[in-house]
């Protein structure tokens, strides 16, 4: 099996369709997205219509749930939570049921997905410090995992060293996988982030692709939500 991967679109349409265009040419049979569908950006339910029309596995992140009565809404920053109150008004109410059954860890093949850690995945705790990263390892219950929600990617064999672009994962090991941000990067990367997982190679990559920052920007200021979410993404921060 083929699967693309990606997380924290964050209602940038322009470059989801990017990553979508760029997963087309390598034959996606099936689609694995790790939350954070919307926030930030200004096209939550183009976002939404789009992942609903593909062959996905999708769990919930914490900006998806913040705009739809979550109180997670309430440990967001200012102009986080600002923008999700903005979402909310935006969504169809058929986009926020949807998000309402989306399962906080889901299982496919050797993989978890889950947006932010297998502890207390509830709460959406970051993977940054070694102690994180070797919890996350000792609640793993497949070779893989991967995560999203840091908006970093990067791929990391139990016991070694962060590695970046691509690896073939050996049999009796434990890789954690960070897919990165298609809608709004913060490596200093500007492209859009996204993976692909050969399940039948033993093979994970690590891709970009470059995308329409510009109009993002415009629809953003034109939306009334905050600069700083149309400004960073021209620096990847």
């Amino acid at each position: 099996m083929r699967y693309g991967l990606f997380s924290d679109v964050h209602s940038n349409l322009e470059a989801f369709e990017a990553v979508l265009t760029a997963m087309a040419r390598e034959r996606i049979e099936k689609f694995l997205c790790l939350g954070d569908i919307v926030g930030y950006a200004a096209n939550p339910n183009e976002c939404l219509n789009r992942l609903r029309q593909l062959p996905a596995v999708v769990v919930a992140g914490n900006h998806d749930l913040a705009t739809v009565g979550h109180p997670i809404l309430y440990e967001l920053y200012d102009a986080a939570r600002e923008a999700a109150e903005w979402t909310a008004a935006q969504l169809t109410e058929e986009n926020k049921t949807w998000i309402q059954t989306l399962p906080l860890v889901a299982q496919e093949g050797e993989a978890t997905l889950v947006h932010g850690s297998l502890f207390e995945p509830e709460e959406f705790h970051y993977i940054h410090k070694p102690s994180e990263i070797e919890q996350n390892f000792s609640l793993m219950e497949t070779p893989l995992c991967f995560v999203g929600h840091s908006h970093f990617p990067w791929i990391m064999e139990e016991g070694e060293e962060t590695a970046v672009g691509e690896i073939i994962y050996r049999k009796g090991k434990k890789y954690l996988v960070n897919v990165g941000s298609v809608g709004q990067p913060r490596d200093g990367d500007v492209r859009a982030s996204f993976c692909i997982w050969h399940s039948e190679e033993r093979r994970i990559e690590l891709r970009r692709v470059p995308y329409n920052i510009e109009t993002v920007q415009r629809k953003i200021l034109a939306s009334r939500l905050p600069a700083w979410f149309a400004e960073r993404l021209a620096i990847g921060k």
